[in-house]
Formats: C-alpha cells, structure tokens, sequence
C-alpha cells in the first residue's frame, strides 16, 4: 500500500470501478478477452504528450529524407497524415480517459481477432487513413485497396478491406485466417476498431451488440481472461497429440469454469492484482500430465 497523499498514491486513486462503452470485449465465447478502463493522471497525459510531440518532430524529418517519396507532393501527403494521425493520438491522451478491449476468437481451423476502444476523433482518423490509402495506392500497383464507408452498424462506420496471403509459406496458416484474410477498420465519432481473420465484420458486430447492452454494468479497472477449452479445441483440430486432447477432455468437464484470470483490485491509496485458476485449468493440466505418463 503506498503512502496516502503522494503523487503515485494520487495516481493510484484514479484506478476504480466504472462503467465502460466497450465492454463487449468481454464475449464469453473468446479464447481470450481483455478490458480496461480509467482515467490518466496529469502528470500521465504531459508526459505522453511530450513523448508525441518528440515523434512528430521525428516523423517529420523522416519523411522529408525519404527517397521512396518521388516529389514534394507525395511528402506534404505522408506529413499531412502522419500530422492527422498524431493530433487524433494527442487529443485522445488530452482526454484522459483509457477505454479499450480486444478478444480472440478460436474455432477449429479458424481465427478472428477485434480490438477497439476511446478516440479523440474517430471520423478525423478515418480521413487519415482514407489518405494514407490514397498515397498507397499510387505507390503500389498490388496495393489491395480499401472499400471504404462499406457500411455503418450501431454507429460504427466499417471500411473493408481483404489481403491477399499467397506470400505465405504455411498454408495452415492460410486456411485459419483466410485467404484472402478479412480486415475491418471501425470509426464511430469517439471509438475505432480493427477486426481480422474469419469473419470480422460478425465478431465487431457481436463486440458493439455487447457493448450496448452491457454499457451500464461496473467494470474493474482491467481484466484479463483466458479460456482453455476454446484454444485446446483450436489446438486439437491441428495436432493429434494424445496430452492435447486428454487436457482438453479434463477442461470440459468444467464448462464455463475453465479460465486464467487476471483482475486488478482498487485498495485504498493503492491496486491489488488478483490472479484466479479456475477448477478447469488444473484438471486440464491433470490431464496432460496423464498424457504425458501414458506416452
């Protein structure tokens, strides 16, 4: 417990429990979830703010040095949007409020992955990225392009894009993200997402179902949660590995009690973490021990 009335201790006090706008993140069907929420101290926010600042400056003299830029206008291109992004990145550090999430989705020979959370301006960095595609495009012949505003679910514009994977030596890999692999940018006028693998536009729309109907639950400050039996499922229907499948067979005759989590606690002037195994891990690693032995 740190000493009440110290700037850390402060700091320490702005961690609570609270509602969030994303707490969708947390599907209960994912491999894994994470979800945090809070808001940044002001000694936080100046010292990321000087940290951009510095980025810029660095940006700024890069791109002006790059040769692969063929002319003037190509390089005030790359500063405008570099500019665009990083006043997007400083206002939303300005705001002083951290909210944001990501789950993995594993099914038998498939991955889908979302993340998403609290920007300053989310159409401002939609145009951004409407620019960058731009100059892309006129760089690169292969270039896969972007179906931008492809549609708007719950407030959410999705641009739509899918990425050629033949450069990819494993085809397992391939086959689980698709090829062509599915991607989804999200922009609302406070949030962002990105979305990938199988079926994205579905999990971001799951993610904002969510969202919405968990919007006026209490949250911890952060949370962490991995589930066993979804990611040995995913692991089994690849290798036949004889400890794989008695782990997995352990972690299922615990359904829904199969997870390692991680949850910070708000304490007075202070943050515990709580790490929890729940009855299915260990069976699971019973089980894999037995497998091991009979092999």
């Amino acid at each position: 417990m740190l000493r009440e009335g110290t700037e850390l201790a402060k700091e320490m006090d702005l961690i609570k429990e609270g509602k969030s706008s994303f707490a969708g993140f947390l599907l209960p069907d994912a491999a894994m979830t994470f979800h945090g929420h809070g808001t940044s101290s002001a000694a936080e926010v100046e010292q990321v703010s000087a940290m951009l600042a510095q980025l810029r400056g660095q940006a700024m003299k890069g791109i002006a040095e790059d040769s692969k830029l063929a002319n003037d206008e190509e390089r005030q291109i790359a500063k405008d949007v570099v500019n665009q992004l990083l006043d997007v990145a400083d206002a939303t550090i300005k705001a002083a409020n951290m909210d944001c999430g990501a789950s993995l989705v594993l099914k038998p020979g498939s991955l889908g992955f979302v993340a998403g959370g609290f920007v300053a301006d989310g159409e401002k960095l939609a145009d951004a990225v409407k620019k960058l595609a731009g100059l892309a495009s006129k760089k690169d012949p292969n270039f896969p392009g972007i179906n931008f505003d492809a549609e708007t679910y719950e407030g959410v514009t999705f641009h739509t894009a899918k990425i050629p994977l033949e450069k990819v030596d494993d085809a397992n890999v391939r086959a689980i993200l698709g090829d062509p692999m599915e991607l989804v940018i999200g922009t609302g006028k406070t949030s962002a997402y990105v979305a990938f693998g199988k079926e994205p536009s579905r999990l971001l729309k799951n993610v904002l179902d969510a969202s919405a109907a968990d919007s006026g639950k209490q949250l911890p400050p952060s949370q962490l949660r991995v589930s066993l039996s979804p990611i040995l499922t995913f692991v089994a229907a690849a290798d036949s590995n004889p400890q794989i499948k008695m782990a997995l067979d352990a972690a299922k005759e615990c359904a829904g009690s199969d997870a390692i989590s991680l949850t910070a606690i708000p304490i007075k002037n202070g943050c515990a973490m709580r790490l929890e195994l729940e009855e299915g891990v260990l069976k699971a690693i019973g089980g894999a021990v037995k497998g091991a032995q009979q092999r």
